[in-house]
């Protein structure tokens, strides 16, 4: 199955363009973060079914394609966080308010936070912060079971990615772990 429409374009667009400017946004709207979570909630979601199908091909093209989305979401928030930090920074040492219409609700946030924060450092005064407690979404229980690895290579499991090198001891995911072994790439350990 194909990737979402335009979704690895328009990151690649998006990280063309922040390198493109010195210190101001592009506009990204807050929907594009919207579909790179659920695209990526379906490519992890055909890991699965590539697993139970033990097509370890096909695994190892979606941990491929999910491992470059993820760097370039990491590439992308880098070079904005850096501009959101120097201009959070002038404005706290000159005492001004930029306009934040390229930047999502989360950037805003962050910038008034850093503002904040570096204007009570240059002015000398306690940082007043505020701790927000995030709601931890509860993972569905997979049970997993210890592997050494015989042939190294990079897999996708259901929670995330892993380098196997030869001979290391990994905790993978049952179905994960059954289906290498078939293949013969690791061998389950048995514990006693």
């Amino acid at each position: 199955m194909p990737l979402m429409p335009g979704v690895e374009e328009e990151l690649n667009s998006f990280i063309r363009n922040e390198k493109n400017t010195r210190s101001k946004l592009k506009e990204i709207p807050d929907e594009f973060f919207k579909r790179v979570d659920s695209e990526m909630r379906r490519l992890k979601e055909e890991i699965r079914g590539a697993i139970q199908k033990d097509d370890v091909k096909y695994i190892a093209q979606l941990t491929q394609k999910i491992r470059s989305i993820e760097n370039g979401i990491k590439e992308l928030k880098s070079i904005r966080c850096r501009k959101i930090a120097l201009q959070a920074l002038e404005d706290a040492i000159d005492g001004s308010n930029s306009g934040l219409d390229a930047y999502t609700n989360h950037e805003r946030v962050l910038y008034d936070n850093l503002r904040r924060l570096f204007k009570s450092y240059i002015n000398e005064e306690e940082p007043q912060t505020q701790i927000k407690e995030e709601k931890k979404e509860e993972a569905e229980e997979i049970r997993r079971i210890p592997v050494r690895v015989i042939i190294p290579m990079e897999v996708a499991d259901v929670d995330g990615n892993y380098v196997m090198r030869k001979e290391d001891v990994l905790y993978l995911s049952e179905q994960l772990a059954r289906l290498l072994q078939s293949k013969g790439v690791c061998e389950i350990i048995k514990i006693q």
